[in-house]
This record gives structure tokens, C-alpha cells and sequence, in this order.
């Protein structure tokens, strides 16, 4: 009810899921995309990546922790206790003791939770380079919602979303309930005052991949997450 009415079949509203953006695990979901939608608009929304990781982590020990628990029992390495030993296991050399005895555990556990996440910029890429950069809308997501659905609305069009289907005041006046809302947790920005130093590694690893979105965009908030530390 949230949208307009689409059938599947002769019209499609919206498709989404986070792994479209990870084209080095799924090569051929934007040329999938293009022959079925060749006329789609994109939308991706990102985030800091090294709260992204937090997040992640959060949501699978809550929603489904044997995700987590199995990369780690099929190697007979305990799983972790908290988020600390979770970033200490991702930033093991791989020329370690440890690292050596565990093989593959090291480097199949950065592949699945870091090397390929947060790295926006590799797959947004070949989303531009298939729709045009106009059709590609990146949002950046934890600003301001009025500021986002004049992005959204001015990037799709009221053809796609016209008001006699969609109101749009109704809606915001409306306080919905979340599909889905980690009550364990404090959100992501707790980790910058429980995890300090995992989120210092993290944002170093990451700066180097934040560096090239910001080139791909042309805009500078990529670059703020390699410093951005909320005020006490």
C-alpha cells in the first residue's frame, strides 16, 4: 500500500537487495538488469562502510547467527563473543600462525563480511557504465528525509510516482512502523562510543575505497566518513 500498484509481470515498481551493489560476487546482475529493465532508474543508498560492518554483524547474531558462527565451526575456530574479536579475526595476517593453521578461515572471513562490502564505488561503477551516470542515483543514507525524497522524487519523476498514487503528504504523515527494527541494539553510531578502536581500523582500511567514491560522485561525503566522529 506503500507504493504504486504493480503487478510483477507487465509493470515493476521496485526491486532491491544489497547485494546488487557487490558486482564482484554477482558479475552479472547489472547486465541481468539492463536486458530486463533496460530503462530503469537506479537508486543505491550507502552508507559510513565501517558502520555498515557493525550493522551487519548486529542484524545476523540477532536475525540468523549461525550466518556467522558457520564460517567460523567449519574451520574449528570458536566464533566470536563480541565485535572486538570479530574485527581482530578480520585484520589477521594471513602469514600468521594462526592464520596458516586455520586455512582458508582468514581470508574467506574477510572476503565475506569486508573486502567486498562498504567498497561502493567498484559496482556502482558498472552500474553507470550500463544506465548512463544520470539514471544512478546515489543517496547517502542518515540525511535529512526531506532533503532525500526531493532527490528521490526529482530522480525517478512524478510519471513514475505520480501523486494521484502515491501521496505523499499522507505518507509523512503517517507514523509507520519499520519492517524491521534491531531493538538489541543501539544502532550503528553506538559503535563510535562502545568500539572506538575496531571503528578506527575499519575506517582505515577503508579510506582508500571511500577516496574513489568520492572521485566517481564528485562529492565529498565519502571522505567525511574517514574522519567523522559525532560529538559526545
Amino acid at each position: 500500500q506503500r507504493l504504486p500498484w504493480t503487478d510483477g509481470v507487465h509493470n515493476i515498481t521496485l526491486n532491491k537487495a544489497p547485494s546488487y551493489i557487490n558486482t564482484r560476487d554477482h558479475p552479472d546482475v547489472v547486465d541481468l538488469a539492463k536486458s530486463l529493465l533496460p530503462s530503469a532508474k537506479i537508486v543505491a543508498s550507502v552508507c559510513h562502510p565501517s558502520l555498515r560492518l557493525y550493522s551487519e554483524y548486529e542484524h545476523v547474531l540477532s536475525r540468523n547467527p549461525q550466518k556467522l558462527e558457520v564460517h567460523y565451526t567449519q574451520h574449528g575456530v570458536e566464533p566470536p563473543e563480541n565485535f572486538t574479536e570479530f574485527v581482530n579475526h578480520l585484520f589477521m595476517d594471513d602469514d600468521s600462525e594462526f592464520c596458516q593453521e586455520k586455512y582458508p578461515f582468514c581470508k574467506n572471513l574477510r572476503h565475506n563480511f569486508l573486502d567486498h562490502h562498504g567498497k561502493y564505488a567498484f559496482g556502482l561503477r558498472e552500474w553507470m557504465d550500463a544506465y548512463g551516470k544520470d539514471n544512478v542515483l546515489v543517496l547517502q543514507m542518515g540525511e535529512d528525509e526531506e532533503i532525500t525524497a526531493k532527490k528521490l522524487l526529482a530522480h525517478v519523476g512524478e510519471t513514475i510516482l505520480p501523486p494521484n498514487e502515491y501521496s505523499w503528504i499522507t505518507l509523512a504523515q503517517k507514523k509507520e512502523k519499520p519492517a524491521f527494527k534491531n531493538e538489541v541494539y543501539e544502532g550503528r553510531e553506538s559503535a563510535y562510543r562502545d568500539f572506538p578502536r575496531e571503528i578506527e581500523m575499519l575506517n582505515k582500511f577503508h579510506e582508500q575505497s571511500n577516496q574513489e567514491l568520492a572521485d566517481l560522485l564528485g562529492e565529498d561525503f565519502p571522505l567525511e566518513w574517514n574522519s567523522h566522529w559525532p560529538e559526545p
